[in-house]
């Protein structure tokens, strides 16, 4: 038996070619073709075993005796190393015995790299070493699109080899998009690099792809139901998602994977359409996103009501910030979890160790209600992503606002931050009931020009800031809230224009400079009816600004009590 030609047959159209680049230059293969490169694997694991032999041209290696069945059957195929210093080399055989230990004879001129008793091998029938293209073994040259890829698959173990003659193994031809290539191939010997030309978009889930492969939604339904999408294929792994204007697609299966890891969303919801979750069974949903998800439209989170089970978002980063959940000027996030107790719908990233964090971004003219939601592992310092990041959502279009009630946010780089401009500011969020704890920067930061906030009932633990009010940001009510812990100060008020908040029945302890501190060129700040206590290094109150009302607060065993003002209570 020796070795084979190529052997690519394209399924679509049951043509058969012995190129690859012949599959590739037909005018059969179009759009949704797609094509299999065949390479049988004679033996799938072998053994080298105890005795490696340098016969000067050629090398003798003892094998396991499962191996070979009958001598010189394997004669003319190729022995691929599968670990150790050779591992993806390969090598032709010229004999193959069968005896009382069996050898393969290859033609090598070195026992260099070979490890007897640990290293492992395939047997296969043909190597890919075709030179089609002047620099490469292959030129993809035919384009599918972003509905419809040209799908290249391997049967066998497939070795593409270069050969150490010409720089690349694939060449990627201008304007290349719409196909998608296995890499699960051995690309092997080439002089500069796998890919020339244009280089894939993304390697992910089994494939090199150039371009995003898309799956629009057909039609309203099931996520699971193969009516929903354009040829009754569901989508997965490696594709992005499309759900148009006029659909509604509901997800009801327990886990699924989409995104290819590009800058291309994972999940856009277009405008008009709606993603939603089904809750009527007892059971968990899961949405890994390799991407961002775009809010265009409606994106509706729900969990069974059954405690037991809940819905999650995971965002797979591979860095700090590299995707999130993005709702736009048209978008409606919709989260609703069971109750205060459960908080079950979840927002998370894949990966929770802080160097792969994800993040919220709701843009201008936004709509945004999260309630009973458990939120972690967001956030960075870098403008947009610092975790549920809300600008100038002002409340000037009908209908946009930021509403958050009950909900968790914790082990992120700031739970909340906001901002806008002088003109078109933050305005009216309501931040009420939630707990903030762990996070690395600040718990809720008005960064700037945010106007008429309710922040009310929230604990606010182990950050720098516990809340901080910055530039412009006026008429904002701090009330009810416990904040604890903080490494700087509680609440700061500061830089310019950032007048007539109002600071009031807040409980502050243990925090690390000043609890309440209130910065030169602020006026007309209220602080009342406060308890502080256990304040370490700075004052309970740092008063610098102008027109300061301090009254009826309660001062216990602080480092310094600062501004106590009037009426107020002062122990240790």
């Amino acid at each position: 038996m020796g070795a084979f030609t190529g052997y690519v047959v394209n399924t679509t159209d049951s043509l058969k070619y012995s190129k690859i680049q012949n599959a590739n230059d037909s005018a059969s293969t179009t759009a949704g073709d797609a094509l299999t490169i065949y390479s049988l694997t004679a033996v799938a694991n072998g053994t080298v075993g105890a005795t490696i032999t340098d016969l000067g041209c050629q090398v003798t290696l003892d094998v396991d005796d499962a191996t070979i069945t009958a001598s010189h059957q394997y004669e003319g195929m190729y022995i691929v190393m599968t670990n150790g210093t050779n591992v993806n080399k390969h090598y032709v055989i010229i004999d193959s015995t069968e005896a009382a230990t069996d050898t393969i004879t290859l033609a090598v001129d070195a026992t260099t790299g070979f490890t007897a008793n640990t290293d492992t091998f395939k047997i296969i029938d043909r190597i890919y070493d075709e030179k089609s293209y002047p620099t490469a073994n292959v030129a993809l040259t035919t384009s599918g699109n972003a509905s419809s890829f040209i799908k290249w698959d391997a049967s066998g173990t497939l070795v593409i080899d270069a050969l150490s003659q010409v720089n690349y193994n694939i060449y990627g031809g201008a304007g290349l998009t719409g196909v998608k290539f296995t890499n699960s191939a051995i690309f092997a010997n080439y002089l500069t690099s796998l890919f020339g030309g244009v280089q894939p978009s993304s390697n992910y889930s089994s494939y090199y792809r150039w371009g995003n492969e898309t799956v629009t939604a057909a039609s309203s339904g099931n996520w699971s139901n193969g009516a929903t999408w354009p040829n009754g294929i569901i989508p997965g792994v490696g594709q992005v998602v499309v759900i148009p204007n006029g659909i509604t697609v509901t997800v009801d299966d327990p886990a699924i994977t989409v995104g290819d890891g590009t800058t291309t969303s994972a999940i856009t919801v277009d405008q008009g359409g709606t993603l939603q979750i089904d809750t009527t069974e007892a059971e968990n949903r899961v949405i890994t996103v390799k991407g961002d998800i775009t809010v265009n439209g409606t994106l509706r989170l729900r969990s069974n009501s059954n405690t037991s089970y809940s819905t999650t978002i995971k965002f797979d980063c591979t860095a700090n910030g590299e995707f999130g959940l993005i709702v736009t000027a048209t978008g409606l996030l919709d989260v609703l979890g069971t109750s205060l107790i459960d908080q079950d719908v979840i927002i998370t990233a894949n990966t929770q160790d802080n160097a792969h964090n994800a993040y919220i971004y709701c843009q201008d003219g936004s709509q945004t209600s999260l309630k009973y939601a458990d939120i972690s592992y967001m956030g960075m310092n870098t403008n947009l992503k610092f975790g549920i990041y809300v600008e100038s959502v002002d409340a000037a279009v009908s209908g946009e606002y930021f509403y958050m009630d009950g909900c968790n946010i914790h082990n992120s780089y700031q739970g909340i931050r906001t901002g806008g401009g002088f003109a078109d500011f933050t305005g009216y969020p309501v931040i009420v009931n939630n707990t903030f704890g762990t996070c690395s920067s600040t718990g809720i930061n008005f960064e700037r020009y945010t106007r008429n906030a309710l922040v009310m009932n929230n604990i606010v633990n182990t950050s720098y800031y516990g809340v901080l009010i910055w530039t412009g940001s006026y008429n904002n009510l701090i009330k009810g809230n416990v904040i604890s812990n903080s490494t700087y100060d509680g609440v700061r008020i500061g830089a310019v224009n950032s007048d007539n908040n109002r600071v009031y029945n807040n409980t502050f302890y243990n925090c690390g400079r000043d609890s309440i501190y209130v910065d030169v060129g602020v006026n007309n700040s209220l602080i009342s009816n406060n308890i502080i206590s256990n304040n370490l290094t700075g004052s309970a109150i740092n008063d610098t600004g102008t027109g300061t009302v301090i009254n009826y607060n309660m001062f216990y065993n602080n480092n310094a009590n600062g501004t106590t003002g009037t009426n107020s209570i002062t122990g240790t």
